[in-house]
């Protein structure tokens, strides 16, 4: 479930995509992807205890953490 205005911005590249329809297709290319049997899969793992979330007045929130690939 997304909000229609949900928003994506990337910490080193900005903005992303606007809108839940474009989140949808923006998460379903490599979904599609990772369905060949040969595909490439990696896993990412967050630390739970980096795991910081900061308000962002008028936004939302900016969640930062360290992972494991």
């Amino acid at each position: 479930m997304l909000a229609d205005d949900v928003e994506m911005n990337h910490d080193k590249g900005g903005f992303v995509w606007r809108g839940a329809d474009a989140a949808v297709a923006d998460y379903a290319r490599p979904c599609a992807e990772r369905r060949r049997p040969d595909a490439w899969r990696s896993r990412r793992e967050l630390v739970r205890e980096s795991l910081r979330v900061d308000p962002v007045p008028g936004h939302g929130a900016i969640e930062d953490g360290v992972h494991l690939f």
